[in-house]
């Protein structure tokens, strides 16, 4: 997100007005300047519903995604948010590219559900695949259609007009000139955005924007934390609290609203269903209320197995299985039951969090007949269906009254993939007491209620072939679904309703591999018991890829051991994709690979000991990492040194976004592989702070070299989530590599470390 816009989503907010009868249309009929449009949404403030549904922006129009203002200035338009990414750079990148216009004169909104156009949830690293195009073709019609106009202005052919900077002119004499603005400034398009293959797109050798590295310019924001959704405030803004049950399967018995009827700043403790909440004036008098209010619940029945007992709970329910990669190949029951030697290992994945720096907060305005919501859901769209529903609004009706306005949030991931929670509570708060309510959760609500990404346990076997080859690989991933939940406080509010189960995600499960028999199943296994608890689940960063990963990856790690042959020559040795080849080269040359088997000889001494070790993976985007770890043997502490990575998404819009998440997802990702785990019991989460629930410090950031492989003409892949998969096999391959001691249980703690190395 860029740093205006983080302008407009922080301490601009404060300086929103009631307009009456808002559109889109109105707007830029009337002023015909979006060149400021950064504030544009600070400026209209809460959306005053009238029924009149302009707010169903058309998403096949050219206007959903492109205005010019009279003076020139270019705004972009995109149901799209930036989740810190950077993608509202490369959006404008791909925008100016093709509409030929400097990129400084591209301003941006996204994600507010009035204004831009619904292109789905942001999730799965698709927004540069999946709306990139759309908003290509709709600059390079806005182009065309400006160069006819052109042409009709200075009364010359088509052929003999140049565009530069927003400014067309003519070939053979640049004195004769007409501007963007001068042509349609103030002025809508009224033409559709046009199919893929009904249009000319510039090809790499034409690219002037795309390709290079153009700051996002939001760092200090990010560090301050004025970016974010938590510090958003509107004019008669007021203070609400959620006062969760102790455990999820909890009902309310009782509230006593005389507990806390003369503190400060009370003004409505609200009840309905199992949901309490309070309001109060300051944000502090909220915290002191919720704190003080007796509230009484039913006692804790358990519902949850004793965590020790997680797997074995997995590995005994029965689940819906699908192939990944395709129909198995060949016969693997013939052969692994005529091999001389079956090798099996199986891989654990616990429930982990997202882990928000900051917890959850939404803001909502609930007056005439609608809202307006300030969240950092990831699927603002989504997000006003829901508030609308709760509103019970006709559905016909949901996009003229209902505004859902985008605020980065500082933890995301598929932690907002459907819903915000504190928003929801913000709308039902502000409906209750008639003004808008602030809504933030405190960290243990966050840390118990949070849906965490599911756990999952990966069983693999699979035989050599004399010469050292995978004669048979069969894999099978057995987990948890994500689900698209309400959000709790909906759960609260009315009787729980039967969720939608997904899958978790299909990559990194070793199916890009040749291998002659191959059979490689998802197991999705239904548990209604967490369903009603804490440990509500939903998709984490890349959903499944890491554990599916680190089971595929370390297994033929442990495949490569068998055959005493070197990692990095032993996946090339089963692999045909040149783009596959290329990601693991480009890894170990940069590391500086020396080949030889793991472990390391010598290897099973006391000491401290250093290795190294490879992982690769493929989630449309090619990924190799190698991981150097440092093994203290004495004690089982495991510190990442260096990590290098090459990475190739196709067409990189711009480079050093890339690098940037990159380094991101590295940096998360050994944190989830060394450190984080959910603690519960069999009622409720236990791991309700940061000493329970442990993430990756910064001293214990390593050293993080990136290799980039551009390949322009390639269709981009995404660059959000695919370079944390290889991360954990890669640190339990080095771990390997270092001791002989194979680690198969995330996270690799130091003591189950220290087991390992006591079983060698």
């Amino acid at each position: 997100m860029t740093s205006n816009n983080n302008e407009h989503h922080g301490s601009g907010a404060s300086q929103g007005v009631g307009t009456s009868g808002f559109s889109r249309r109105a707007f830029l009929e009337g002023t015909g300047v979006l060149v400021v449009s950064f504030t544009i949404a600070d400026a209209l403030g809460p959306l005053e519903p009238t029924g009149e549904a302009f707010a169903q922006v058309v998403a096949t129009a050219v206007d959903s995604f492109v205005a010019i203002s009279r003076d020139g200035g270019v705004t972009g338009f995109t149901g799209k948010v930036d989740l810190g990414t950077g993608i509202s750079v490369g959006l404008r990148q791909m925008l100016a590219d093709e509409l030929d216009v400097a990129y400084e004169r591209v301003s941006w909104i996204q994600g507010d559900t009035s204004i831009t156009p619904s292109q789905g949830a942001t999730v799965g690293s698709n927004t540069i695949r999946n709306a990139g195009p759309t908003i290509r073709r709709a600059a390079a019609a806005a182009r065309q259609f400006l160069l006819v106009r052109a042409s009709e202005r200075l009364g010359v052919p088509l052929d003999q007009l140049v565009v530069n900077e927003g400014v067309v002119s003519v070939r053979s004499d640049p004195s004769k000139n007409v501007s963007y603005g001068d042509l349609i400034g103030g002025q809508r398009f009224d033409i559709d955005v046009p199919a893929a293959d009904k249009i000319q797109l510039k090809t790499p050798d034409q690219f002037k924007i795309i390709g290079k590295s153009i700051p996002r310019g939001d760092v200090d924001k990010r560090i301050s934390g004025a970016a974010f959704v938590n510090n958003v405030k509107v004019p008669g803004m007021v203070h609400g609290r959620s006062v969760l049950p102790p455990h999820g399967n909890a009902r309310l018995l009782s509230v006593d609203e005389s507990s806390v009827g003369g503190m400060p700043g009370l003004i409505k403790v609200v009840v309905e269903g199992n949901y309490v909440g309070v309001v109060a004036e300051r944000e502090e008098q909220a915290i002191n209320i919720a704190k003080a209010l007796r509230v009484t619940w039913s006692d804790a029945e358990p519902s949850l197995p004793v965590q020790e007992d997680l797997y074995v709970l997995i590995k005994s329910l029965q689940g819906r299985a699908s192939f990944i990669g395709g129909n198995p190949l060949g016969d693997v029951d013939a052969v692994l039951s005529t091999a001389d030697k079956v090798y099996t290992a199986t891989y654990l994945w616990p429930f982990q969090m997202h882990g928000s720096i900051a917890p959850p907060c939404g803001v909502a305005d609930v007056s005439n007949g609608g809202a307006t919501i300030w969240s950092g859901t990831q699927n603002p769209f989504g997000e006003r269906t829901v508030a609308g529903n709760y509103l019970q609004i006709p559905a016909a009706e949901i996009p003229g009254r209902v505004r859902v306005i985008y605020v980065e949030a500082a933890g995301v991931y598929g932690r907002s993939g459907f819903y915000d929670d504190a928003s929801l509570e913000a709308v039902i708060l502000s409906k209750a007491v008639g003004r808008p309510v602030r809504v933030q959760w405190m960290r243990e609500d966050e840390h118990q209620y949070e849906p965490k990404g599911p756990p999952h346990v990966v069983t693999v076997r699979g035989a050599l072939d004399a010469q050292g080859r995978v004669l048979a690989y069969d894999y099978e991933d057995r987990f948890f679904p994500w689900r698209h939940q309400e959000p709790l406080a909906a759960r609260l509010t009315k009787p729980a309703t039967e969720t939608t189960a997904f899958g978790d995600g299909t990559g990194c499960a070793g199916q890009d591999y040749v291998f002659p028999n191959r059979r490689i199943v998802a197991l999705n296994i239904p548990w209604q018991g967490m369903q009603a608890t804490g440990l509500r689940t939903n998709n984490n960063r890349a959903p499944g890829d890491p554990a599916r990963d680190l089971a595929s990856e370390g297994f033929l790690d442990e495949l490569a051991a068998a055959a005493k042959a070197d990692p990095v020559a032993f996946r090339l040795l089963h692999l045909t994709d040149q783009r596959a080849i290329d990601v693991i080269k480009a890894a170990a040359e940069r590391y500086g690979w020396q080949a030889r088997p793991s472990p390391i000889p010598g290897a099973g001494g006391t000491g401290v000991a250093i290795g190294r070790g490879i992982a690769f993976a493929l989630r449309r985007t090619y990924v190799a990492a190698v991981a150097e770890v440092e093994v203290d043997q004495s004690s089982g502490h495991v510190r990442v040194k260096r990590v290098v990575i090459a990475h190739d998404c196709g067409l990189m819009i711009n480079p050093d976004s890339v690098t940037q998440q990159v380094e991101g997802n590295v940096i998360q990702t050994i944190g989830r592989a060394l450190k984080e785990e959910v603690q519960f019991d069999t009622t409720k989460v236990t791991s309700l702070d940061w000493v329970g629930y442990e993430i990756l410090t910064y001293p214990e950031v390593p050293a993080v070299d990136v290799v980039l492989i551009n390949r322009p003409t390639v269709e981009s892949s995404g660059v959000g989530e695919p370079a944390l998969n290889p991360i954990p096999a890669a640190i339990g391959n080095a771990i390997f590599d270092a001791t002989g001691a194979r680690l198969r249980q995330v996270p690799f703690t130091p003591e189950r470390v220290k087991e390992a190395l006591d079983k060698r």
